[in-house]
Parts: C-alpha cells; structure tokens; sequence
C-alpha cells in the first residue's frame, strides 16, 4: 500500500513539474515574440522616418523676395562663398585659415549693409546680420578650433536665411544637420554640395548628418 502511495506521489510530483515547465516555456516563447513585435515597430518607426526626411530633403526653399536687385545678389552670393571656405577649413581643422575666413565674411556684409534695400528686405537682413556677425567676430579672434565650431554653429542659421530669402541663383546649397554635435545637442549647417562634410567633427565623424533642405 505504501509503495502505491509512494508512486502515486511520483507521479503527481512529475505531472506538476512537466506542467511548471511548460508554463514557463509559453512565457519565454510570450516575452519573445512580444520582444520582436517591439523590435519590428521600432524599426518601422525609423525607416519612416529615415523616408520623411529623405522626402523633406527633397523639397526645395522658394525665395521670399522675388524682386531682389541683382548687386545685392552678388553680394549675397560674395557672402555665401566667404561662408562656404569658412565651413570647409573647419571641415579640415585650420583654425586660422578659418579665422581669416571669417574677417572676409564681416567685411562682405559690410558692403551689403551699405547698400540700398527695400524696407522688408532690409529689416530682413538686418535679422540676419545680427545673426551672424557677432560670432563671425568670435571666430577671427579665436585659436582653438573646437571654439570656432561653436560659434561656426550660430552664425549658419542666420546665412541659411540670408540663402533662402535673397536667393542663390547661381547654384544649389543644402543645409545639412549633424544629431551628434556638441554632445548630442545637434547643429545645422549650409553646404555646396549633398555630400556630407561635417564640420563640427571633421575627420572624426566626416559623414555624420544628413540634407534637411534643400536651396535652389
């Protein structure tokens, strides 16, 4: 009798631990697959969004002014070159070519504040004059390179508007914007060309960011 009972206890201990077992089993394969279903949204969730930006990138910047005098445009256009070297040797690192960058960009706005705007045009530059030239100063007077970065990234906002809103006839710019820059907080920046040249890493990140917009 007490070898039935001893038995019967084996076999309800077993069936207990097989049915232990197999609940488990279903938890493991229940957190699995709700671990892919997370997985796989997260994915979408970024492809989608790598697709609007792409889709933004596309779409270019129609000028504000249609009417802007073709001497000021030259002088935008003067302005945007001296930005654009400017970008460059903080692409490549040389502190002072981008200080001597960044004395021509001042004294090209110079001329452009001497010329004669229309009322809307002119208090739309003088925004964007305050925009950049107080930090273009910083950057001719700075000798650290990571420093002229840092107020590089203030002044490009104010040449994007200038871009966008007095026209670049001559050709197509890009404004270009880096996630990582100063430690995550992000940048923007105007380019010549879609190719990312970043130039708050230079050669240590080269290629990180991406087109926003694009200026025709």
């Amino acid at each position: 009798m007490k070898k039935i009972l001893f038995f019967c206890s084996m076999l309800l201990g077993l069936n207990l631990l097989l049915t232990s077992c197999g609940n488990e089993t279903n938890e493991t394969t229940d957190n699995t697959e709700n671990g892919d279903t997370t997985e796989t949204a997260l994915r979408e969730v970024d492809e989608n969004q790598e697709t609007m930006e792409a889709d933004k990138a596309d779409v270019p910047i129609v000028a504000e002014f249609v009417d802007v005098d073709e001497g000021v445009k030259t002088h935008v256009e003067e302005v945007l070159e001296d930005y654009i070297k400017l970008k460059e040797n903080l692409v490549e690192g040389n502190t002072m070519d981008a200080k001597g960058n960044a004395a021509d960009l001042q004294a090209k706005l110079e001329g452009l504040r001497l010329m004669t705007l229309p009322p809307k045009q002119k208090q739309a530059f003088v925004n964007y004059d305050n925009m950049i030239t107080e930090h273009t100063a910083q950057i001719a007077a700075l000798d650290d390179i990571e420093e002229q970065r840092v107020q590089f990234s203030k002044i490009s906002e104010g040449i994007y508007s200038l871009a966008q809103n007095f026209g670049a006839d001559s050709r197509t710019l890009y404004y270009q914007y880096c996630p990582m820059a100063f430690n995550n907080k992000g940048a923007y920046w105007v380019s010549e060309t879609k190719e990312i040249r970043n130039p708050f890493f230079g050669e240590k990140m080269m290629t990180c960011g991406s087109t926003h917009h694009q200026i025709n």
